[in-house]
C-alpha cells in the first residue's frame, strides 16, 4: 500500500508540474478582440514612475500594459498605426499592425535587400538611381498612389533613414522627404512638404503666401543634419490648421532633434484653398536630373498613423525638445511601439520592441499624446 500511495504521489507531483509549465507557455499573450484583457508577462527590472502602473517587460517580443490613472494618453480602443511596414522582409505592410488594408508596391528601381540595414534588422527597401523620370521627379520606395490616405486633422510618420550623398552642397537635390495632398489634388504640385535643401532645412505649403502662413513669419531653420552613410530616425508631424487661422503643425525630429520650437504654428489652408490633406508621400527628389545615378536610399521600420498618441523607447531620460542647429547638437535614439489597444487612461501591446536597440538598460519608455506631449513612464536600470 505504501509504494502504491508513493506512486500516486509522484504521478500527482509530475502532472501538476506538466500543467503548470503549460501555463507559462502562454506569458505574455493578451486579448485585444474586446473582451477583458488579460496577461502574464513578467515586469521584469522596469521602475515606473509616479503615477503609472502596469506590466512592462525585459525582454524583446513580450506583451506590456502601461496605465496612467490621471489619463491624457489620446489612445483609441484599436490603437494600431493605419500602416506598419517593417520593411525587413519586402514592401509589404503588416497585416497584423496595420490598421487599412493598403496594399504596398515597389517603385520604379526599388528593391529590398539585405546588406545595408539598421541594427539588429533583416533587411531594408532600396531606392536606386536612376528612376523613370526626366528629372527624377517622382516619389520614391513604394508605386502606389498616393503612398498612403489619411482623414482627419493629424499625420504622423516614423521611419529610419540611410543615404549614400549629401543632400547639400553642390549637388542641392531638393530632397522633399516628407508630402502630403489634399484629397483632390488638383495641381501638379504638393500641397505641404518638408524639404532638404542645400544649407537649410524649409517646410512649406504651397499656394499661400510664403511668410505669412507661419506664426513666426519665418519658414526656414538654417543648418545641415544629413548624415551620408548613416542610419538616422526621422519623425514628421502635421497637424492640419483652421482656415485662415495660424494654428496648425508642421515639424520634423531626426535622431531627437527638431526642425522648429514646439510653439511654433502655421496655416496650412486658407479660404481660396480650404480642403485638408488626405493623401501623403516619402522621398521626391526635385532639382537632380540624372545626377544620382548608382546612389541609393534605404528605408526601414515606416510607422504611419493619423494620430500622434504614441510609445517609444528612448535614450532621453528627460524629453529632449532641442532645435537643430548647423547640424549639432546631443542627438537621441528612438524606436516607436505598436500599441494595440488603448484608451486615455491606458496604451497595450504584444510585443515589445527593440528596434536598433541590443538592449533596453538604461533606457526609458515614453507616452507622448495627440497634443505632443511627452510623459516618461519608468525606465530599465
Amino acid at each position: 500500500m505504501n509504494n502504491l500511495l508513493k506512486r500516486l504521489s509522484a504521478g500527482l507531483t509530475f502532472a501538476l508540474l506538466a500543467f503548470f509549465a503549460s501555463a507559462s507557455s502562454y506569458a505574455g499573450l493578451i486579448n485585444i478582440s474586446g473582451g477583458a484583457r488579460t496577461e502574464a508577462a513578467s515586469s521584469g527590472s522596469f521602475v515606473f514612475d509616479s503615477g503609472w502602473t502596469g506590466t512592462v517587460p525585459d525582454s524583446q517580443g513580450e506583451a506590456y500594459t502601461v496605465t496612467r490613472a490621471a489619463g491624457g494618453l489620446d489612445f483609441p480602443t484599436d490603437a494600431r498605426p493605419l500602416l506598419w511596414v517593417p520593411a525587413e522582409s519586402g514592401f509589404g505592410r503588416d497585416a497584423t499592425y496595420s490598421r487599412t488594408s493598403q496594399t504596398m508596391t515597389a517603385a520604379d528601381n526599388a528593391t529590398h535587400q539585405t546588406t545595408i540595414k539598421p541594427t539588429n534588422s533583416a533587411g531594408a527597401i532600396q531606392q536606386n538611381w536612376p528612376i523613370d523620370s526626366p528629372q527624377n521627379d517622382t516619389h520614391l520606395f513604394f508605386g502606389n498612389d498616393p503612398v498612403w490616405s489619411f482623414t482627419g486633422p493629424y499625420n504622423y510618420v516614423f521611419l529610419k533613414r540611410y543615404a549614400t550623398f549629401p543632400m547639400g552642397g553642390a549637388l542641392d537635390p531638393n530632397n522633399k522627404s516628407w508630402r502630403l495632398w489634399e484629397v483632390n489634388a488638383d495641381s501638379g504640385t504638393p500641397d505641404t512638404y518638408f524639404s532638404e535643401k542645400g544649407s537649410a532645412q524649409i517646410a512649406v505649403t504651397e499656394g499661400l503666401d510664403l511668410f505669412t502662413q507661419v506664426s513666426d513669419g519665418q519658414r526656414y531653420h538654417n543648418m545641415e543634419y544629413s548624415p551620408v552613410d548613416e542610419w538616422t530616425t526621422d519623425e514628421h508631424f502635421f497637424l492640419e490648421s483652421s482656415v485662415d487661422t495660424l494654428d496648425g503643425i508642421i515639424n520634423f525630429s531626426r535622431n531627437g532633434l527638431w526642425a522648429f520650437a514646439q510653439d511654433k504654428r502655421w496655416m496650412t489652408r486658407d479660404s481660396s484653398l480650404p480642403e485638408a490633406k488626405g493623401g501623403g508621400y516619402l522621398n521626391q527628389f526635385s532639382n537632380i536630373l540624372n545626377d544620382l545615378n548608382g546612389e541609393s536610399m534605404y528605408l526601414s521600420g515606416l510607422y504611419i498613423d493619423d494620430k500622434w498618441a504614441r510609445l517609444m523607447i528612448s535614450q532621453e531620460t528627460t524629453w529632449n525638445t532641442s532645435i537643430m542647429s548647423a547640424g549639432t547638437g546631443t542627438t537621441y535614439k528612438r524606436e516607436i511601439q505598436i500599441v494595440v489597444s488603448g484608451s486615455d487612461t491606458q496604451a497595450a501591446g504584444d510585443s515589445l520592441r527593440f528596434g536598433e536597440f541590443s538592449s533596453v538598460s538604461t533606457l526609458c519608455l515614453w507616452a507622448i499624446n495627440n497634443s505632443n506631449t511627452a510623459r516618461r513612464v519608468g525606465c530599465w536600470p
